[in-house]
């Protein structure tokens, strides 16, 4: 799990990322913050050590958010 600080960096005008500088010195990676236009949140992380890409994503959804109609699309969606 990624950890976010307690309050998102302020994104620059035009929605470009922001540079995260606030980290421990030890920290050899790069941060970057944006909001995509449909207001999800992004963090980018570069590893210049890593030898493989990832990407994780959290969705505060679930179970009660199912439409009457379509039991189990969460649970669906989640896969």
């Amino acid at each position: 799990a990624i950890a976010i600080w307690p309050a998102p960096p302020v994104i620059p005008p035009g929605g470009w990322p922001a540079h995260i500088t606030d980290k421990p010195q030890s920290d050899f990676r790069s941060y970057q913050f944006s909001v995509l236009p449909n207001g999800m949140q992004v963090l980018n992380i570069h590893d210049p050590k890593s030898l493989k890409v990832a990407f994780a994503m959290a969705v505060r959804a679930g179970s009660y958010d199912n439409p009457v109609e379509l039991p189990g699309l969460a649970h669906f969606c989640e896969h």
